[in-house]
């Protein structure tokens, strides 16, 4: 699966944009195309929504914030018995009914993290949050009504959560991807995150607001 080639253009607009953003920093394993690593997913995705009205037209949101999910992985730390003892596969679940998940099916493909196989899963129930193990759960906004109950099966499981839904950090969730008008916001609830074992990576924080649960902290 190549990338979009309206999408491999903002990528390329964005770097000659933001010139301390190395292009060699870009492989080639990504199944959209071309794989952004580490500090360069983060930045790219800073970068490129900042484009001007008539670039940001051909800019699909949906494709970002599936590039964005694959590479949350290099900068959370998971506890340590998690990845020592865990050899199932990387699993990244999508509670709920969401745009996002042909694109993630199509991002995880051949793909993983630290040795572990990616792989996509769809949850329509409670029950299947509380029976399957994942790692990081996109809870859609159709999901939101019982989101208290999701919150509560997650907490102390290791389990990174993350939504588009507005509020969603402030509700206790851990990462929240905002739209807003032609660019995405990134909020982190590093607190909850924390507090589920979960440890994120300074760099990511530089670029995301901070909230806590309720308030935001800056």
């Amino acid at each position: 699966m190549r990338m979009h080639t309206s999408f491999w253009h903002i990528v390329k607009t964005a770097f000659a944009m933001r010139p301390s953003i190395s292009p060699a920093l870009i492989t080639n394993r990504h199944p959209l195309g071309r794989r952004l690593g580490g500090f360069t997913t983060v930045a790219l995705l800073c970068a490129a929504l900042t484009l001007s009205p008539a670039k940001a037209e051909i800019f699909d949101q949906y494709q970002v914030k599936a590039v964005f999910l694959l590479n949350l992985a290099n900068f959370v730390s998971w506890p340590d018995h998690h990845a020592a003892s865990d050899i199932r596969p990387f699993t990244i679940a999508v509670m709920g009914r969401n745009n996002l998940a042909p694109y993630l099916e199509r991002a995880v493909a051949d793909e993983s993290i630290a040795g572990r196989k990616v792989v996509l899963q769809h949850f329509k129930l409670l029950k299947d949050l509380e029976a399957q193990p994942c790692d990081l759960l996109f809870v859609s906004e159709d999901q939101m009504s019982i989101w208290p109950q999701i919150r509560a099966i997650v907490r102390g499981r290791a389990i990174m959560t993350v939504s588009d839904v507005e509020g969603f950090t402030h509700r206790g969730g851990m990462v929240g991807l905002l739209t807003s008008g032609r660019k995405i916001n990134i909020e982190i609830n590093r607190k909850e995150a924390k507090g589920n074992g979960l440890e994120i990576s300074a760099k990511l924080l530089r670029l995301a607001r901070i909230v806590d649960s309720g308030k935001e902290e800056r």
